[in-house]
C-alpha cells in the first residue's frame, strides 16, 4: 500500500477517535453540570423549607400574643401590654329558608297565568315551554267551570267571598260561546281570562242551567238532528273536570288554549236524545231534563248544589245569581277542603253592564267628586296588551274594594251618626255576601277620597 494512502488511513482513524472522544467528554460534562446543578437546587430547597418552619413558628407565635395580648395605642411600642380574654366566637344563626311567594302577589295589579297555573318544563333544544300543572288547580288537581247562560244585573255589584277567585275569559257586554269552531268571529272576545280575587268588586249576573236552547231545538227539528255527529252546545252546573294536557310558549297561548278547552264541554247526544228533545222541549221540559239529567248535568259537584235545583233554574222555578253560587261554594269549602277556590266561568256577559266610566261620575250628596286619577292604576296582564283599561278587574280600587271597606269602617266613628250607620249597614251585606246598589259602591269610594283629603287615610 502506498505511504501516502496508509495516512491517510491514519488521519482518518484519528479523527474518527478524536471525535468518540470529545463526544464521550460532552456526554460526561453534561451529566456532571446537571448533578451539581440539581445539588445547587436540593440546597436551596432545604433552606427554604427551614426558613419555612421558622415563617411559621413566627407566625403562630404572633398569633398567639395577638389572641391574648392588647397593647394600648395610647402607650409606646412595646409597653404596658394589658391581658385581655378572648372573645368567644359568635355562634352563627341558622339560615331560615323563605317561604316561596307567587310572583303575581309581588304586585296586587298584576296577574300571570303562567305563574299561577303552569309550570316550567325544558323542550326541545333547551327551548322554554310551559305545562298546565293540576296540582295548581286545586287540592283535587280538578278544573273547577261554573258553566251557565248569563245576563248582567245593571244596580247589583259584590264582593267575591273569602277563599275563591273567579276567572271569566270575556269582557263585560259579551257573551262565551261553547263552540268557537262554529263562531270564528268570536275568537277576538274570548282573548284572556280577567281574574277577580277575593276582596274584588263585581257585577252580579243572573244564571240559567238550561242546557237546550231556542237554537239548538229549532236545529234539531231540520234534518240536521239526524246527524249523531252533532253536538249540542255543552253540560251546565257546578263542574268538576280532568285537567287537559296543555303545553304552550307563553302566557297569550296559554289563555288562548285554556278557553279553547273550555269552550269545548260538551256531549254527544244520541239519536233517540234528539227525538225526545223535539218531543218534550215544549210539553214536559222538567222530566226530560231529569231523565237526561246525567248527561246535561255529567260532572256536577252535586254536594255544592243538587241536579234537581238546577233543573229548577233551568225550568225557571227558581233563579241563581253569581252571587249567590259563589256563596254556595263559600259556604261549601267550609266543610269540604277539597272544592277547589279557582272557578273558571262560561258564563255570558251580555246585558247591560258597568265599567269604571260609571264610577267616576259618582256623586253623593255632601262628599267630594273623585279625581280623574282615582281609577288608574299600573295592571298588567301578562301576554296581554290592555286597550282601555276600564274593566272593573284592572282598577286598584275595585280589584281592592274589601280593603278600602274595612278603612272606612275603622274611621267611621270620627263623622255623624248617619256615616256610621250606613257603613256598618254595607259591611253587614258584604258579610253575608250579599248584593250592594250602585250608590252604596259609590259611597264607599268617596269616602275614601274625603278621608284622604281630610288626611285621615
Amino acid at each position: 500500500m502506498p505511504k501516502r494512502t496508509r495516512r491517510k488511513n491514519t488521519r482518518r482513524r484519528v479523527s474518527k477517535k478524536n471525535k468518540t472522544r470529545k463526544r464521550r467528554q460532552r456526554k460526561r460534562n453534561k451529566i456532571g453540570g446537571s448533578k451539581f446543578f440539581s445539588e445547587k437546587i436540593n440546597k436551596k430547597l432545604e433552606n427554604l423549607t427551614v426558613e419555612g418552619e421558622e415563617l411559621k413558628k413566627k407566625a403562630e407565635m404572633l398569633r398567639d400574643q395577638s389572641t391574648y395580648w392588647k397593647v394600648s395605642p395610647k402607650q409606646d411600642r412595646g409597653l404596658a401590654q394589658v391581658a385581655v380574654t378572648p372573645e368567644p366566637a359568635a355562634t352563627p344563626e341558622p339560615a331560615v329558608t323563605p317561604e316561596p311567594v307567587e310572583p303575581e302577589s309581588e304586585n296586587p295589579l298584576a296577574f300571570n297565568i303562567l305563574n299561577k297555573f303552569f309550570k316550567e318544563v325544558e323542550g326541545w333544544f333547551g327551548r322554554k315551554s310551559y305545562e298546565l300543572d293540576p296540582t295548581k288547580l286545586g287540592p283535587n288537581n280538578k278544573m273547577n267551570v261554573i258553566s251557565s247562560h248569563g245576563l248582567s244585573i245593571p244596580n247589583k255589584f259584590f264582593v267575591v267571598p273569602k277563599g275563591l277567585t273567579v276567572y271569566l275569559p270575556v269582557a263585560a257586554g259579551d257573551c262565551f260561546y261553547t263552540q268557537l269552531k262554529k263562531y270564528p268571529d268570536t275568537r277576538n272576545i274570548n282573548s284572556y281570562f280577567r281574574q277577580y280575587k277575593e276582596g274584588s268588586l263585581i257585577q252580579d249576573y243572573l244564571l240559567d242551567f238550561k242546557p237546550i236552547s231556542t237554537a239548538l231545538f229549532d236545529s234539531l227539528r231540520t234534518a240536521e238532528f239526524l246527524d249523531l255527529r252533532y253536538k249540542w252546545g255543552g253540560e251546565m252546573g257546578l263542574l268538576e273536570l280532568d285537567a287537559p294536557n296543555l303545553t304552550v310558549k307563553n302566557a297569550t297561548e296559554a289563555n288562548k288554549e285554556l278557553i279553547s278547552f273550555l269552550s269545548h264541554i260538551e256531549q254527544l247526544l244520541t239519536e233517540q236524545h234528539k227525538i225526545d228533545i223535539i218531543k218534550d222541549y215544549k210539553e214536559n221540559l222538567a222530566s226530560h231534563l231529569s231523565d237526561y239529567a246525567h248527561i246535561y248535568f255529567k260532572n256536577n259537584i252535586d254536594d255544592i248544589i243538587d241536579k234537581s235545583e238546577l233543573i229548577l233554574s233551568a225550568t225557571r222555578h227558581i233563579n241563581y245569581y253569581l252571587s249567590s253560587i259563589l256563596n254556595l261554594i263559600a259556604e261549601a269549602r267550609k266543610k269540604n277542603y277539597s272544592i277547589s277556590g279557582a272557578w273558571f266561568c262560561t258564563i255570558c256577559r251580555s246585558g247591560e253592564f258597568i265599567d269604571i266610566n260609571t264610577f267616576k261620575s259618582c256623586q253623593e250628596k255632601g262628599l267630594p267628586i273623585l279625581p280623574e286619577d282615582f281609577f288608574k292604576g299600573d295592571f298588567h296582564y301578562e301576554g296581554i296588551e290592555l286597550v282601555r283599561h276600564e274593566s272593573l278587574a284592572s282598577s286598584d280600587p275595585t280589584i281592592n274594594f274589601k280593603k278600602i271597606l274595612d278603612k272606612v269602617f275603622e274611621g267611621r266613628e270620627q263623622y255623624d251618626v248617619a256615616v256610621v250607620e250606613r257603613v256598618n249597614r254595607i259591611m253587614e251585606t258584604v258579610d253575608l255576601n250579599h248584593t250592594l246598589p250602585l250608590k252604596d259602591v259609590c259611597f264607599i269610594f268617596q269616602m275614601k277620597q274625603k278621608m284622604v283629603n281630610e288626611g285621615k287615610w
